[in-house]
């Protein structure tokens, strides 16, 4: 039977997603597991398998497209097979193509009266007055022209498609503003991947979140990187403080839903990554159980992949907690934005020489500010500063992350 192609759902947020090219055409061969189409997310470009081997068909959306995952966007028939029009999908069904060969128009039949009416099915028949439709219409498929009932069904989807497509351009216009004839400038339209970011940064808007900073002696950490013979980054040293710390807190763990707060029993962290000026979050499965150098080599290995664009779904979701890192760019501190459904989000600045005083006594040192922004309904400040405070002891003896 026919299997669909939908629009796959990379992380547990994603609602829609942009369709970037198409790698194959209709009507052509493809084998299961071969990329046949590239969509774009907030979070990267990805490749999209195909489900099964088989002919191509039914291709319902075009380069540019934005689509609510799930939504069936092709159809993979194996030779003989028509499309499947009776599906039971979150998508709304795809009109019939027409068949490769010339198919008859329909014939007439006389009735008991005298008149002539199409050759039908009763099923056919009975769809057809039920929503108002005229059997001349129908091109049927059967023997001599006879319309069936999928052949119905296929000038009803195709009518509801229609009208789908009519309601959501109408939806989309947006009253432009006047703008002066001698103001200089352009216009940027939008791309999928900036109205699904915006999107998610309403929903991120309206989580009632808290800061909180602290700042780190980076100098046992400059001493450990130089000490190291493969010399880990800052962004893997902290990834490794902070994984197994989870485990002692787990409500930064955690993730807000309907019914409760879920405890994370496992931690998969998201290290937050610019790769040719976009902005990705790939994931470190089961962090806290990696030493320093595996997580070195985690970090290492998605970054090569995201550069060379061969990060896979699974790649990009699942995280439970965030660290995003901007100290490399010159920031000193900033609050990121949580990562929904996660619980918090750890923003790390540049590191800068500043005096410390220590027994009485003023000392240059490098220091760091590390600030979390944390979801107030699943964790509370004394929690979350208790935290900070752990994770900067952590950190100010680095030789126990070895």
């Amino acid at each position: 039977m026919p299997v669909d192609v939908i629009m796959p759902k990379v992380d547990m947020v994603m609602e829609t997603g942009t369709i970037v090219r198409w790698y194959r055409n209709e009507h052509e061969m493809v084998t299961a597991g071969e990329p046949i189409l590239e969509i774009e997310t907030d979070k990267a470009n990805i490749d999209v398998e195909a489900p099964a081997s088989g002919v191509l068909m039914a291709i319902s959306a075009k380069p540019g497209d934005v689509v609510p995952v799930a939504q069936r966007i092709a159809q993979i028939l194996m030779p003989g097979e028509t499309l499947d029009l009776l599906s039971q999908s979150n998508s709304p069904p795809v009109p019939r193509l027409a068949e490769t060969h010339q198919r008859q128009l329909p014939v007439t039949e006389r009735a008991s009266n005298g008149a002539t009416r199409v050759r039908a099915t009763p099923a056919a028949r009975a769809i057809s007055r039920q929503y108002g439709l005229s059997l001349a219409e129908v091109t049927g498929s059967g023997p001599h022209g006879r319309v069936h009932k999928r052949d119905v069904l296929a000038i009803l989807a195709a009518r509801q498609t229609s009208l789908a497509q009519t309601k959501m351009a109408a939806e989309q216009q947006v009253a432009t503003p006047h703008v002066p004839a001698d103001e200089e400038g352009e216009l940027i339209p939008l791309s999928g991947t900036r109205q699904i970011v915006a999107k998610r940064l309403m929903a991120a808007a309206s989580i009632p979140t808290f800061t909180l900073s602290v700042e780190v002696d980076m100098s046992a950490i400059s001493r450990l990187r130089e000490r190291v013979p493969w010399r880990p980054s800052v962004t893997a040293i902290i990834a490794r403080a902070v994984a197994p710390l989870l485990l002692k807190y787990p409500d930064l763990n955690s993730s807000m839903r309907e019914n409760g707060i879920w405890r994370h029993r496992a931690v998969h962290l998201g290290i937050a990554m610019e790769i040719n000026e976009r902005l990705l979050v790939p994931v470190i499965r089961h962090a806290h159980r990696l030493d320093l150098q595996a997580i070195q080599q985690a970090i290492r290995d998605l970054r090569e992949r995201a550069q060379d664009r061969r990060l896979g779904p699974a790649d990009l979701q699942g995280s439970t907690f965030s660290i995003s890192n901007l100290g490399m760019f010159g920031v000193d501190s900033f609050t990121a934005i949580i990562n929904p459904p996660e619980a918090a989000i750890l923003a790390v600045g540049r590191t800068v020489e500043r005096p410390i005083v220590r027994n009485g006594a003023s000392l240059l040192c490098p220091v760091c500010v590390f600030t979390l922004t944390a979801d107030h309904r699943v964790v509370d400040g004394a929690l979350a500063a208790r935290f900070l405070t752990d994770l900067r002891a952590v950190l100010e003896e680095p030789y126990l992350l070895l």
